[in-house]
């Protein structure tokens, strides 16, 4: 559910607080209703983030803004449907 210009915009938000990203890894894990059609029910972003000097607090903040701001498929999506991200630092 994240397209690569959200991807794209975390790692220029990252490096805006000059926290610049060496890597970055996005799993997406959603859950369907036990119906047809198998809708989403929820969905966790798990980032994984690799770099020099990168708080973990600030990082966890770029993560939303990049998520409940600009990423195009988070509003595609109906808004009743929980999205949730985790956050590991490498």
């Amino acid at each position: 559910l994240i397209q690569e210009g959200s991807t794209t915009g975390l790692v220029e938000i990252l490096k805006k607080k000059r926290m610049p990203a060496t890597s970055l890894e996005v799993e997406v894990i959603g859950s369907r209703a036990n119906a047809v059609p198998s809708k989403l029910t929820h969905v966790l972003l798990y980032f994984r983030i690799s770099g020099e000097g990168i708080d973990r607090e600030q990082a966890l903040r770029s993560i939303e803004l990049s998520v409940t701001k600009y990423c195009s498929v988070r509003d595609s999506l109906d808004p009743k449907i929980p999205v949730e991200w985790e956050l590991e630092l490498k």
